[in-house]
């Protein structure tokens, strides 16, 4: 919990090799005295409140991780990042700011993990990533990224990949169907109808990820789930069993998720789930209560359902009229004591968008900061 400034007295450590800054309320522009350190191995400087541009990184030859989540700083990205050849784990994300095109990365083809997210990149996904042949994890979501995706089908150790939220377009290429174990989360881009493939799928998230005339065309899978019937109301226990509150009654929401999943539960609700936690093999976004609850209609808020990228709840089938939203918060993992647990902070944003008479969507995109 420091605040104030990073103090410039940090540059005469010349034998420094990892700076870890995550988590702070550490604000202004970092002192040009980091310059000097030369030996850095590691620099971590996520969830902040810094102020200024993304300094030049040509000082700092030696990083093999670069982090730099929410931290305040601006973009565009600096064109020094690519002299960082030794990287290879490199997480940017949520950049105001300048936009910039995609930084050149092909000198450093031992990454294993690369995030650029939110960070106002334009242009093509570079031809340059299937040499990247230790990538594990890549998400570019929630840029302004166009055209198609590169063939990364040689790319063994691919585990997941996110460019959720582009403009991505033409064909959803062969290679990501064929049940590779990958996950892979194509939602919200421009892609060609015809290229999807008819069925829901555990591992390829495909949601709102074509051009379509009709705003209820969530998914070519939804077509096993018509409207029978209009609806007037939805009301859903984010998580849990189902639950009778007065004269509502809150469907149960305990479908496990995953990192890129398109799940249709009912015919008129869904919902869409994306993101993984890198350093837990765990898939299931899902988290209990550790806490006594003491508020009314505690059953709401004892299990709830958690992201670490963005999850999006559909309503179908919605008759045309006026409706009333309410979404129910509660904290139920930071405990208010003085142990390690109340150590965090939790942030993130709620889109509700209504697009047609029959067609309601509550966008979460989670951004949590946790340590």
């Amino acid at each position: 919990m420091f605040s104030g400034t990073v103090p410039a007295e940090l540059g005469k450590l010349g034998n420094l090799v990892k700076l870890i800054l995550n988590a702070n309320n550490l604000s202004g522009e970092l002192p040009m005295e980091l310059n000097n350190l030369t030996n850095l191995t590691e620099l971590r400087l996520s969830s902040n409140n810094f102020t200024g541009r993304i300094p030049s990184l040509e000082s700092w030859k030696q990083l093999n991780t670069l982090e730099i989540h929410g931290s305040g700083l601006e973009g565009p990205i600096p064109a020094s990042l690519s002299l960082l050849s030794n990287l290879k784990e490199l997480r940017i994300s949520d950049l105001s700011g300048e936009s910039s095109l995609f930084p050149n990365l092909s000198s450093m083809t031992n990454m294993a993990t690369l995030i650029l997210r939110s960070c106002n990149i334009t242009g093509r996904i570079p031809e340059y990533l299937p040499h990247m042949s230790n990538l594990k994890h890549l998400d570019l979501s929630f840029n302004y990224l166009e055209g198609g995706i590169p063939d990364l089908s040689g790319l063994n150790d691919l585990q997941n990949m996110y460019v959720t939220g582009n403009s991505l377009n033409g064909s959803v290429p062969s290679w990501l169907k064929d049940g590779s174990g990958r996950f892979v989360d194509l939602s919200y881009n421009k892609f060609s109808r015809e290229t999807m493939i008819p069925s829901c799928s555990e591992s390829l998230n495909l949601f709102r990820s074509y051009k379509s005339g009709n705003d209820s065309d969530l998914a070519k899978c939804f077509n096993d789930y018509p409207c029978k019937k209009d609806q007037k109301s939805i009301h859903i226990n984010c998580g849990g069993v189902e639950a009778r509150i007065g004269d509502k009654v809150y469907e149960a929401d305990q479908e496990p998720a995953g990192p890129a999943k398109f799940h249709p539960l009912r015919a008129h609700w869904g919902f869409s789930s994306t993101g993984n936690i890198l350093e837990s093999k765990e898939h299931t976004h899902i988290v209990n209560n550790v806490s006594r609850l003491t508020m009314k209609d505690a059953e709401l808020y004892t299990v709830a359902r958690f992201s670490p990228l963005s999850i999006t709840y559909y309503g179908r089938c919605l008759a045309n009229g006026r409706y009333t939203v309410t979404l129910h918060f509660a904290e139920i993992v930071f405990r208010d004591n003085k142990s390690y647990h109340s150590l965090g902070r939790r942030a993130f944003d709620v889109y509700i968008q209504v697009e047609c008479s029959y067609f309601l969507r509550i966008f979460w995109i989670y951004r949590c900061f946790l340590e």
